[in-house]
C-alpha cells in the first residue's frame, strides 16, 4: 500500500475534469479503483474516468459534475482513507505530449472525417471533432463506438454493447437497461449516471460511415444549411438532440480549435 498525499496534499489538486492528464489524474484513478470502479490507471480523464467519477459524487450525495474539485476530494479522502494502492502494472505507452496525441489522432482519423465530407457534406472539422470528444482523442472508443452512437435494444446483440454514459433530463422518470443514479441540479433537471446500449462496430471506418447516417436523419437536417461552416453546423446537431449534457457544444467547439490549432484543414 503507497501512502498518497494527493488526496489531501500536492499530487492532486482540484480541481481536476475531464481532459486533465498527468500524475494526479493517477492518483484519482487508483483511488476510485480503491473504491470499485472498473477503470484504467492511466492518467487521463477522459469519459470513463468522468462517469466513474460522476457514479461516485451521486453515491455520497454530491452535484454529479465530473468536476474534481475540493469537495469530491476531501469525500474520496474520506472513502479511502487518503490512501491508494500502487497499480498493478505501469501505464501503457502514450504520445508524449498533449498535442502529439493530437497529431496521432489527426493523423490516423482525419482522412475518415475528409472522405465523409465529400461524401456526405458533413464538414470534416466537425466529424472529427465530435470523434475526439466522444473518444478521448481515441484512448476510450470500445469496440470501435466513437462517437457515442447509442443502438436500439432489437439489433442483433454482436453489434450493440451496455456501457456507462451520464444524461441530464428534465423529469426523473427516463428509462435505461439500468440506472446506477439521479441527481437533482440547480436548474430543476436531473442528472443520470446510466447504463445504456450503444453500437459496436467492426473497425473504426464502420463507425464514421455510421456517424454520417445518423447525422443525416431528418431531426439534423437543419444542420445542412451551415455545411460549410463547421461551427455552426455543430450547433444545429446539438441542438436537434444529439447530447443532453448542457455544455456539450462548448465542449465540441473547444475540440475543434484545438484541431484546428494544428494546421489541420
Amino acid at each position: 500500500m503507497q501512502r498518497v498525499k494527493g488526496m489531501a496534499g500536492s499530487e492532486f489538486e482540484p480541481p481536476l475534469q475531464r481532459g486533465s492528464q498527468g500524475a494526479a489524474v493517477q492518483a484519482l484513478q487508483r483511488a476510485l479503483v480503491q473504491l470499485g470502479a472498473g477503470i484504467a490507471v492511466d492518467g487521463d480523464f477522459g469519459p470513463v474516468t468522468d462517469a466513474a467519477v460522476r457514479q461516485f459524487q451521486a453515491r455520497r450525495g454530491l452535484l454529479a459534475d465530473g468536476i474534481v474539485g475540493p469537495v469530491t476530494m476531501a469525500s474520496l479522502a474520506a472513502a479511502t482513507g487518503g490512501g491508494v494502492s500502487t497499480p498493478p502494472s505501469p501505464a501503457p505507452p502514450r504520445p508524449s505530449s498533449a498535442k502529439g496525441r493530437v497529431s496521432s489522432f489527426i493523423e490516423r482519423y482525419g482522412p475518415m472525417a475528409r472522405a465523409v465530407e465529400q461524401t456526405h457534406r458533413i464538414p470534416a472539422l466537425f466529424v472529427l471533432g465530435q470523434a475526439a470528444l466522444e473518444s478521448g482523442w481515441g484512448d476510450h472508443a470500445p469496440r470501435f463506438n466513437f462517437f457515442g452512437v447509442k443502438a436500439s435494444p432489437a439489433i442483433p446483440e454482436a453489434d450493440r454493447q451496455l456501457l456507462t454514459t451520464t444524461e441530464q433530463h428534465r423529469d426523473p422518470d427516463h428509462r435505461y437497461p439500468q440506472i446506477l443514479s439521479i441527481t437533482p441540479l440547480p436548474n430543476g433537471g436531473y442528472q443520470y449516471v446510466v447504463r445504456d446500449w450503444f453500437r459496436a462496430y467492426a473497425d473504426a471506418q464502420a463507425a464514421f460511415d455510421d456517424h454520417a447516417r445518423v447525422i443525416k436523419l431528418p431531426r439534423y437536417a437543419a444542420a445542412f444549411a451551415h455545411a460549410d461552416d463547421p461551427y455552426a453546423f455543430a450547433a444545429e446537431v446539438v441542438r436537434g438532440g444529439y447530447a443532453t449534457g448542457r455544455a456539450y457544444l462548448d465542449r465540441l467547439t473547444q475540440v475543434m480549435r484545438n484541431i484546428e490549432a494544428t494546421g489541420w484543414r
